[in-house]
């Protein structure tokens, strides 16, 4: 026998895609990608983008972007982001410090945070690689994985505050839970 779609109303269809859109969402945001590739054809064109250097200067570069993006380089370890309990998670590649699918971004900048910083966060956000995350007001979400300059930047990119890259730390491990027999 052959499987086959259940016939719903038309008045219901509405309902069902609603369902299935926030499906998807709730997956991407437990941690599924299947649905949700990092791929380049997912963004809008993209050459290039207006990206901060390092802490000491103030001057902007531009960077060559291609996509997709890989996983960690194998042995490299993922860093989790310690601050504000902002969920991200990143890593040292050959693009430079890369922050993962799915990382939250604050969606508060703090005064101190630079200029070059700021108009970074604004054209990340025009080109749709962070888009808002629905019901959440003060968090944004990566859409694909993004080479930033240095883990400086990408911590401050996604704090919206001027932070060192000493906040990205390895994943703390819960410690097992001692049994009495």
């Amino acid at each position: 026998m052959e499987p086959r779609v259940l016939p719903w109303p038309v008045e219901q269809t509405a309902t069902m895609e609603r369902l299935v859109t926030d499906g998807r969402r709730l997956l991407f945001d437990a941690g599924c990608r299947i649905l949700n590739g990092n791929l380049a054809s997912q963004l809008p064109a993209q050459a290039a983008i207006q990206a901060a250097i390092d802490d000491n200067q103030d001057v902007d570069e531009a960077v060559e972007i291609e996509l997709p993006i890989t996983l960690p380089p194998e042995g490299e370890p993922t860093l989790e982001l310690d601050y504000c309990g902002i969920w991200a998670r990143g890593y040292h590649g050959h693009e430079g410090f890369v922050v993962t699918a799915g990382s939250e971004v604050r969606n508060v900048q703090t005064p101190s945070l630079r200029k070059n910083i700021k108009r970074l966060r604004a054209d990340l956000l025009g080109r749709g690689v962070v888009v808002p995350i629905a019901g959440v007001k003060n968090r944004l979400r990566f859409q694909v994985a993004w080479p930033f300059f240095s883990a400086a930047v990408a911590a401050k990119f996604v704090t919206g505050a001027h932070v060192a890259a000493t906040k990205w730390v390895r994943p703390r491990t819960l410690a097992p839970i001692a049994r009495a027999e």
